[in-house]
């Protein structure tokens, strides 16, 4: 990489020309000088010297000023340039590792799902089953130490939890044994958690918190993705010059593809008549303020919705037509056929329907899965178990913008996809292959090679 190149020549030549306009003759075009290279790489400096915020200014009649003093070149900081850039880079390094730092951790809380920041607020999602179990300053206690004492020994506690090998931070071991609760003591939170929960077994507990965080989640569609929201940022993801807007409408956290399978579910949500269990059916990982963070692995669909008497699976991607065969082709058709041999194999007795939802086709690609609907797919977990009518129907953005408007017809839209799919089946054997090539191989004179 050329030295022009680096942040050690921005920050030189933007000192070097600060220094002339400072201490030599002042002059308009060294001014401009100044001015023109700091606009040129204004991000990269005002991150370096301005805390993040504009450097400074330039005041017309006034001459230049530092945006965060307000103080004037030459006249007020030339004896002081130097001393000046250095707090200034001090402090915006300081800042800058507090902001990148703060950034991941509230990543890394959010991911785990019990830690909301709903409009700039940090608090528990459980925490009425949280408050039973936690309590700052006995934890404190039991794992950091006693930090009442000098500074050495805090220092001492903190530095044996963070680093030594034998200490709870580097073991795998139970909540209890991590808190150091005693038999008495977990008694004593399961008294609190009763309290809390009064007349319910335990078993019905994670239960009580699931359907309490299903109505919140009901409660944030409608008041953050009211159904003509959810189709205007359907619309956007049609031209990829929209990312931007798309975040900013939805989540900065997320990618704009796990964005896409996001709002797809909450389009099928309302297109379902709000009747599915949407949050429960992500595969995608949700914030603790139901914001979209990264999309479903790879060895799942993106969205399944269960229920009494059929299975949906929803596959989105923002994959263009061009590579839809290529990136798509395969997993979509692979989540399909595990899932239908998954529900045979448990005899559950409910019909399973794949959606393929893209802005775009490729019309090779959903051929192909219209054709197999009629021949025998083999599991890829199961190699023993295979399947037949698998059916795969491709929806694009707009059209499911306007089965949002549908609700009533949900039912009998999947009952019309199944008829489509199985209406003109022709009967595989699915030993042809074998039963061809054993035929050729024994009509042929002197039998095997």
């Amino acid at each position: 990489m050329h030295f022009r190149d680096t942040a050690v020549y921005v920050y030189w030549e933007f000192y070097d020309r600060l220094w002339n306009y400072v201490h030599e003759e002042e002059n308009s075009q060294k001014l401009d000088d100044l001015w023109i290279f700091y606009e040129d790489n204004k991000a990269m400096l005002n991150k370096a010297f301005g805390r993040g915020q504009n450097l400074f200014s330039l005041k017309e009649g006034d001459g230049l000023f530092f945006s965060a003093s307000e103080e004037q070149y030459p006249e007020t900081l030339a004896l002081h340039t130097n001393e000046y850039l250095y707090v200034q880079f001090s402090l915006s390094k300081i800042l800058d590792q507090i902001r990148e730092y703060s950034d991941t951790t509230k990543r890394i809380f959010k991911a785990t799902g019990m830690i909301s920041f709903h409009n700039g607020f940090v608090e528990l999602a459980y925490r009425e089953l949280c408050s039973c179990i936690f309590d700052a300053g006995f934890i404190q206690s039991r794992i950091a130490g006693n930090l009442s004492g000098d500074t050495d020994s805090c220092y001492s506690n903190y530095r044996e939890y963070e680093e030594e090998l034998h200490s709870y931070y580097c073991k795998v071991v139970s909540l209890s044994e991590i808190l150091k609760y005693t038999d008495k003591e977990i008694k004593q939170v399961e008294d609190r958690i009763r309290r809390e929960f009064p007349d319910t077994s335990w078993e019905k507990i994670p239960s009580i918190l699931a359907d309490k965080r299903k109505k919140e989640f009901a409660q944030f569609l409608e008041k953050s993705y009211p159904a003509e929201k959810v189709k205007e940022i359907l619309r956007l993801f049609a031209d990829r010059s929209h990312d931007r807007q798309i975040k900013e409408m939805v989540s900065q956290d997320a990618s704009v593809p796990t964005i896409y399978e996001y709002i797809v579910g909450i389009a099928w949500y309302y297109f379902s008549g709000k009747r599915i269990d949407l949050l429960g059916s992500y595969n995608l990982t949700l914030s603790a303020d139901f914001e979209p963070l990264v999309h479903a692995g790879g060895g799942q669909g993106d969205i399944v919705i269960y229920e009494k008497d059929k299975v949906v699976m929803l596959e989105a991607t923002l994959m263009n037509a061009n590579s839809q065969k290529r990136g798509e082709w395969e997993p979509v058709l692979r989540h399909s056929i595990n899932l239908k041999v998954e529900e045979e194999t448990a005899k559950t007795g409910r019909e399973v329907t794949s959606f393929f939802i893209a802005d775009r086709f490729d019309y090779n690609t959903i051929n192909i899965w219209k054709a197999i609907a009629a021949v025998p797919l083999q599991s890829t977990v199961e190699r023993d178990k295979f399947t037949d009518n698998v059916v795969i129907m491709p929806v694009c953005s707009e059209e499911l913008c306007s089965l949002m408007d549908q609700p009533r017809e949900y039912d009998a839209m999947i009952a019309r996809v199944h008829e489509l799919f199985e209406g003109d089946k022709v009967r595989f054997d699915i030993d042809w292959r074998d039963k061809f090539m054993k035929k050729v191989i024994d009509d042929r004179p002197g039998g095997l090679c």
